[in-house]
């Protein structure tokens, strides 16, 4: 796995301990090169996106928890910004600038996903840098959170499935009070699969996903905590 060569090559110190969670019965990559323990988790049953990472997040110890894709690639270690970010005691997730494989920026920061923007994202050109630098919300491929925060917020919500648990999460976070950050001085490559686009059943999964999220309390709340603050600065 790449992510896990480039993580014996850098070696970052401020890795205390790899959390690798097997969700199929599959052979495991070696661990040998790591210069950290390594726990492995083993499904008896697939689990989704959220609820592999709650439970990766019972085995940490640490005072931060980072949640990375397997899909990764790292050119240089980016926890020290990334924890640097997170000394701001307002700000409550951070991510890096994610790269796409040709060297583009990735699409990981979003404004509110609603039924207009699915549809704007479906059929609109790509832009050329889809990045907004304050997102409703970050894509959760790499993302890096105090434990305290993620264990107030009692981690994903592990009733959606595949997707919007990134989505459900940061609205979350900002109904705390808390901000999103991205450490644009480092940056990872994500080697993205989108299985949505090519397959009926992570569509299917996606779709109600979106309908999950859109019907919940928390979207609403968020929604019109959004509202608020865009009056709020036309206003100013």
């Amino acid at each position: 796995m790449g992510l896990l060569d480039d993580l014996a090559r850098l070696a970052p110190p401020h890795v205390a301990k790899l959390i690798y969670t097997a969700n199929l019965p599959e052979e495991l990559p070696s661990f040998a090169a790591l210069p950290f323990p390594v726990e492995v988790v083993r499904n008896p049953r697939p689990l989704g996106f959220g609820a592999n990472h709650n439970q990766a997040f019972a085995h940490t110890t640490s005072k931060h928890f980072a949640v990375l894709n397997p899909d990764l690639r790292l050119n240089a270690d980016p926890f020290p910004a990334l924890l640097d970010r997170l000394q701001d005691t307002n700000i409550g997730v951070v991510a890096p600038l994610v790269l796409e494989a040709d060297g583009s920026v990735a699409d990981f920061a979003r404004p509110l996903v609603s039924p207009t923007e699915v549809l704007r994202r479906r059929f609109a050109q790509k832009s050329a840098n889809p990045m907004i630098s304050q997102p409703d919300w970050l894509a959760g491929m790499f993302l890096v959170l105090r434990s305290t925060t993620f264990a107030s917020l009692g981690g994903f919500d592990p009733r959606f499935t595949l997707y919007c648990e990134d989505a459900d999460l940061c609205a979350r976070i900002r109904l705390r009070g808390l901000k999103l950050a991205i450490a644009e001085e480092v940056s990872v490559t994500h080697l993205a699969q989108r299985a949505s686009r090519r397959s009926l059943r992570p569509l299917l999964l996606h779709l109600a996903s979106l309908l999950k999220f859109w019907r919940s309390p928390v979207y609403s709340q968020y929604r019109s905590l959004l509202e608020r603050e865009s009056a709020s600065t036309a206003r100013s």
